[in-house]
């Protein structure tokens, strides 16, 4: 059987089905009597699978295409009610990290998520929510994944002064311990600049 993985059908099979997901959430969601939403445990399977379909357009030497297939998966996930959005990237963090440091095509997803208004906060909370989970640990990560994490933290930062009325405030409850423990585990870290670096975002 012809393998399928690094062909052009495989792409456009992915960006069919793509569509096709997105009219069927869409039509869900019509009508004087919607139809019942998918919940978080099958939109959390279709996320997961979305995001290892796109190892197919990993080295592919349009980037139209791969970006084509970003907006479009993106587009897809900004249809996700609420809740069901927060429970799918809560449950779903370190798949999307370790999905990103396999293949650069993932990390422009969450990119793109995040500038959007309706979303962005949700976004900026669950990430500030992770990694500060995290933050004893970043100063023993390999350099991959301690520069993925600041660029993590510097997302952030960025989405909260892009939409600073909605977003600061989910910033200030962590405010006061990423500061004080990024000093502390900097002292007893082999590589302390991470801790530097992120607070270094912080401030600007």
């Amino acid at each position: 059987m012809k393998d399928l993985t690094d062909s052009a059908e495989a792409r456009y099979l992915f960006k069919t089905l793509l569509h096709t997901f997105r009219s069927l959430l869409t039509y869900t969601r019509q009508g004087d009597q919607p139809s019942p939403q998918p919940d978080g445990e099958m939109l959390g399977k279709f996320f997961q699978y979305s995001l290892r379909c796109l190892a197919i357009f990993e080295g592919h030497r349009d980037p139209r295409e791969p970006k084509e297939v970003i907006e479009l998966l993106s587009q897809i996930l900004l249809q996700f009610e609420p809740h069901v959005f927060s429970e799918v990237w809560s449950n779903n963090m370190d798949f999307f990290l370790d999905q990103s440091l396999a293949n650069p095509q993932v990390f422009p997803v969450l990119q793109m998520l995040i500038t959007h208004e309706s979303v962005s906060h949700q976004l900026v909370g669950i990430l500030l929510k992770y990694l500060m989970t995290h933050l004893s640990e970043v100063g023993e990560f390999d350099k991959a994944r301690a520069s993925l994490t600041l660029r993590l933290y510097k997302m952030s930062f960025l989405a909260i002064n892009t939409y600073i009325a909605t977003n600061e405030t989910v910033l200030v409850p962590h405010l006061q311990k990423l500061i004080m423990n990024s000093f502390a585990h900097a002292a007893k870290a082999e590589d302390p600049m991470i801790y530097y670096q992120i607070l270094r975002a912080l401030f600007r």
